[in-house]
């Protein structure tokens, strides 16, 4: 027989649901939180750095046409309900087409990946990326783009589990001229994927090469 009555169990498990609701926005809500402030102090440092920037050269890279850019960095992955990160390596591949000097567009590829134990573990982000420079005097930039998440689980010899899910991404940066075509750019970019067991997010920082 039962232990509980057919309504203490439909209560029981409306709580389990209600639980499970209630972590997932408190998770939501601690990356949106933890985002917010690393880029906004982010930001600031860059502001500073670009201001004494362009006080040494007023050099920037012509923003104009075709771009192709990559870069190398570090990334802390966070998952769901886990308290400790995971930090290993990262890096990104973008190309587009600017509108303006303040506008670019583009497909941005941003990768993390990790093996430890015989299990390999890689996290990626492809989205459609739009590039604001609210000054085209200087290389400070903000950027958001959407797109496809993807976590791949590694499993040596025994195959591996991927898992597809929506994603979102915000970052800043300042493009560093190295001549009229080319540019060195320190960056900080977080990323956010949803998946169905979950969600994770992604922040990541290094610096970038760019060819206009």
């Amino acid at each position: 027989m039962s232990e509980y009555s057919p309504r203490e169990r439909e209560n029981r498990m409306l709580c389990c649901v209600q639980r499970s609701e209630s972590r997932r926005w408190m998770s939501l809500f601690h990356s949106i939180r933890y985002l917010t402030c690393a880029v906004a102090m982010f930001s600031f440092a860059l502001v500073l750095v670009a201001t004494d920037a362009s006080e040494a050269s007023a050099q920037t890279p012509d923003r104009e046409g075709f771009f192709i850019g990559f870069g190398a960095g570090v990334g802390s992955l966070g998952v769901d309900q886990e308290s400790d990160r995971e930090s290993s390596a990262a890096g990104y591949l973008k190309v587009g087409t600017a509108l303006n000097e303040k506008v670019l567009l583009g497909a941005e590829f941003s990768g993390w990946v990790k093996e430890e134990g015989g299990v390999n573990l890689t996290v990626s982000f492809a989205t459609a990326s739009a590039y604001l420079y609210p000054n085209p005097e200087n290389g400070f930039f903000v950027k958001g783009g959407l797109g496809i998440a993807t976590i791949d689980v590694g499993l040596g010899g025994f195959g591996s589990v991927r898992q597809n899910g929506g994603a979102a991404t915000v970052g800043a940066g300042y493009d560093i001229g190295l001549g009229a075509r080319f540019g060195l750019t320190p960056y900080i970019d977080y990323h956010y994927g949803s998946f169905n067991d979950g969600n994770a997010n992604l922040l990541k920082a290094g610096i970038g090469f760019n060819w206009y």
